[in-house]
């Protein structure tokens, strides 16, 4: 090896004879890369070998450098130390690869060159760049911006930027700019995939945004990455972060703004933020993400054109403790109040949740037959709620309490705010609405003075129905904490992702296997969501609860025909980690964004 140094010398030898694949076949020029690599499934190795020469039987082969990968494994090559790419990684696990593009899913990044580089990062081991800091360092991880628009492409491409969106691109040697390798195959060579290598080199290089992910290396001279850390959670009385109406920030059409996060700890991995579109001009949506990442194909708020519209929305935090407001269409004011954070545990198990089967605990509407029945509220009102000992709450061990709140029979524009018992009402909101619209939105409160929650009507008057879904535990009691991801579609009725391909019928129920999708593991309890309807044909609600069990007496979201809503789910997840979502009158479409776990 001319790299012998840097090279391995594995007891069994490198397998390969004069029938060895070279890249750019035997003809290539002896100066070029001419890689051959092999694959031995028995011993589960990896051979990599770079500028591997011709050679004929009794001859001992001459190459520029070789490596072996034992691929029951994560371990690295030694720091410095180069591959049969300079990087020091692997090729074959990067390759482009025709059959998982026919397959219609590549899970794993993408293999890429630039003519200059600098230094190396985690995942590289090797330095092989001669330029400035201005140039990127091997081992760099470059990711196709999550809202670049796809749909224009052919199916094939999609399948190749949907990896690029979620896994992107690894830098791993000198050479040619934004050239990504691919695996020998004739199908290179067909008309289909000559279209997506033509359609490949129209992609923009500044769609894609550069990942730093040194901090997740999970161990020194391992591929592995850190799990991410659980953390619990501690609930806030509401805090005004953000009004746009006050402070000449109004969101434009694709506009944004960073927002720092105030008034939470420095190991906080979560925000509970409650945020609320108004002075909307279209149809539109928010998106909410952690600052510094890539913008995911989700979204936290919907509307329609001049309506406000509240949700309860999680967001994991990126730098500098700062989440990122992302406006689609028209222009919108942003109102954003804190109502809690998830933070790594110091200890015990306080902030824990439990969640239980969706139940209501109040209806104030005149013969519901729930507590607080005919308790309408009027202006300027108060109610509270006994919240613990109640619908699958228990009376003790309790910090916080998590529920969805319905405003309806509402006589004018106004809002609730939600708050403990026996504390002063802070000045932010959590449900906010027109006239006679039926408004529904999460709220997690901590509990106040024997376990009740109070519940401020500001203008006009309006029922109130509450439905618990589960709680937070204080420090005598244990439940699962959290662990917050990025924001991945898991459902969408519109276009088929998830399977289901037509709008959710009237009395119709599907079921969604959470578990395995988007990051969450067979052992989680619980999920949260971002549950959309659009499209509805009629006024109507959605119930979402954990497979196996009665439907409950509870909504989740409530909306009339030809109104976008959407809202924040906490449900528990069946033993095989099952929802069910029900829809009770016309048709709509559903839309389910998974955001975090517990467990």
């Amino acid at each position: 090896f001319g790299y012998d140094p840097e090279s391995d010398h594995p007891a069994e030898g490198y397998p390969i004879d004069q029938s060895t694949m070279i890249e750019g076949g035997p003809g290539a020029p002896s100066g070029s890369d001419r890689h051959a690599l092999t694959l031995n499934k028995n011993l589960c190795k990896l051979y990599e070998i770079y500028n591997l020469q011709n050679f004929t039987n009794g001859q001992t082969p001459q190459a520029g450098s070789g490596a072996v990968w034992d691929l029951s494994s994560n371990a690295m090559r030694p720091d410095g130390w180069t591959s049969a790419d300079a990087a020091g990684l692997p090729m074959l696990p990067l390759l482009l690869r025709p059959d998982e593009i026919l397959a219609g899913s590549i899970t794993h990044a993408i293999r890429f060159t630039t003519h200059c580089t600098h230094g190396y990062i985690w995942p590289g081991s090797h330095n092989a760049g001669s330029c400035d800091a201005t140039f990127p360092p091997m081992g760099a991880r470059f990711r196709l911006r999550a809202g670049y628009d796809i749909s224009g492409f052919s199916a094939n491409t999609q399948v190749v930027l949907k990896a690029f969106q979620h896994y992107g691109l690894l830098l791993a040697d000198n050479g040619s700019d934004w050239y990504f390798g691919g695996s020998t195959d004739s199908w290179w060579g067909t008309t289909a995939g000559d279209a997506v290598v033509t359609e490949l080199k129209t992609i923009p290089a500044a769609q894609f945004d550069a990942v730093d992910e040194t901090s997740l290396q999970a161990a020194a001279n391992s591929y592995a990455a850190a799990p991410p850390v659980p953390g619990v959670y501690t609930a806030v009385t509401p805090v005004r972060l953000l009004d746009t109406r006050t402070n000449g920030t109004t969101l434009g059409g694709g506009g944004s703004l960073n927002l720092t996060v105030g008034g939470v700890p420095g190991n906080a991995t979560a925000v509970v933020l409650n945020i609320t579109a108004t002075n909307t001009s279209t149809a539109g949506f928010f998106t909410v993400f952690p600052t510094g990442f890539g913008r995911p194909t989700a979204s936290n708020l919907n509307w329609s054109a001049h309506e406000t519209v509240p949700n309860l929305v999680t967001a994991g935090l990126g730098g500098a403790g700062r989440v990122t407001i992302y406006n689609g269409v028209g222009s919108a004011d942003a109102v954003v109040d804190l109502e809690g954070y998830y933070a790594t545990s110091a200890g015990g198990s306080a902030g824990e949740f439990v969640p239980v089967t969706p139940a209501r605990i109040t209806d104030t509407r005149a013969g519901s037959g729930q507590a607080n029945a005919g308790m309408h509220l009027g202006p300027t009102g108060t109610l509270d709620v006994q919240s613990t000992g109640a619908g699958g709450i228990p009376a003790s061990g309790v910090s916080a309490v998590v529920m969805n709140v319905t405003a309806t029979n509402t006589s004018a524009a106004g809002f609730f705010t939600v708050f403990p018992t026996g504390v002063a009402r802070p000045l932010a909101s959590n449900l906010n609405w027109t006239p006679g619209v039926t408004v529904p939105n999460r709220v997690i409160v901590p509990v106040g003075i024997g376990g009740k929650v109070a519940f401020y009507n500001g203008v006009g008057s309006a029922d109130l129905i509450v439905d618990v879904n589960g709680y937070f535990t204080d420090s005598t009691a244990s439940g699962a904490s959290f662990t917050v991801l990025s924001p991945t579609r898991i459902v969408d009725t519109r276009n088929g992702t998830g399977g289901f391909n037509s709008p959710l019928g009237q009395g119709q129920t599907m079921m969604v296997t959470v578990a395995g999708s988007g990051g969450v593991p067979g052992t989680a309890k619980a999920v949260v969501l971002n549950v959309t309807v659009d499209g509805p044909t009629a006024a109507s609600d959605l119930v979402v609860w954990p497979d196996g069990t009665s439907a409950p007496v509870a909504s989740d979201l409530n909306f009339v025909a030809g109104q976008a809503v959407p809202n924040l789910v906490i449900v528990k997840l069946s033993a095989g980690g099952k929802i069910d979502v029900r829809n009770d009158f016309g048709s709509t479409s559903v839309i389910v964004d998974l955001v975090g776990w517990y467990g």
